[in-house]
C-alpha cells in the first residue's frame, strides 16, 4: 500500500490521479463525486470521498448547471496545469472564472456579486483564499455572493483587490 510517507511515489501517484480526473471531467459529463469515483475505480484508482473533494478543489473544478438544469463538473479553460498543482494554477484559475462574474454592487459595507448559475461558490473560494484585510466574510449561494466589508474599507478598496483576482470586475460595477 502506498502511503504519504513514501513521498516521491505518493506524489507521482497523485499527479497521475489528478491527470486522470482532469481527463475524465473534460471528456465526459460527470454529474457527481460518486460517478467520478466509479470512473476512477475503473481506471485503477481507489479514493476516499475526502481525497476526491481535495483533488477537485486542487484542480479548480466547479459544478455547472447545463441549460436543461442537470449539473456536471467543469474545469475552466484557463486552468492550465497538467497535474492540478494548486500553486501552478493559482494565478490562472482566477482569470478562468472572471467570465462567470456578471456584476458587482455595493451598499454601505456590503457588496453583492452576481455570477453565472453554479459559479458563486468557486468565485467565493478564490476571494476567501486571498485573505483580504478589507473583507470580514463571504456567503455564496448558487449565483450570488454576499460580502461584508470592514467599515473602514471602501468599494474602491474592494474593487482594487478583486481586480487582482478577476480581470475586468471593475467594469461590472452597477
Amino acid at each position: 500500500m502506498l502511503v504519504e510517507n513514501d513521498r516521491p511515489n505518493y506524489m507521482k501517484l497523485k499527479s497521475k490521479r489528478l491527470f486522470t480526473i482532469k481527463k475524465i471531467i473534460t471528456t465526459e459529463k460527470i454529474q457527481s463525486q460518486e460517478e467520478l469515483s466509479t470512473r476512477l475505480k475503473r481506471s485503477g484508482y481507489r479514493v476516499t470521498q475526502s481525497t476526491l473533494s481535495r483533488d477537485l478543489k486542487e484542480l479548480n473544478v466547479v459544478k455547472y448547471n447545463s441549460k436543461n438544469g442537470s449539473p456536471y463538473y467543469y474545469i475552466p479553460e484557463n486552468s492550465n496545469s497538467e497535474t492540478g498543482n494548486h500553486n501552478d494554477i493559482s494565478s490562472n484559475k482566477q482569470h478562468g472564472l472572471s467570465a462567470a462574474i456578471k456584476s458587482i454592487s455595493f451598499s454601505g459595507n456590503m457588496a453583492v456579486i452576481k455570477t453565472l448559475s453554479g459559479y458563486a461558490n468557486a468565485v467565493t473560494v478564490i476571494i476567501d483564499d486571498n485573505h483580504s484585510d478589507n473583507i470580514l466574510g463571504t456567503i455564496a449561494g448558487d449565483d450570488t455572493i454576499f460580502i461584508v466589508m470592514h467599515e473602514e474599507s471602501s468599494s474602491e478598496d474592494i474593487l482594487t483587490e478583486l481586480s487582482k483576482l478577476f480581470k475586468n470586475i471593475s467594469k461590472l460595477q452597477k
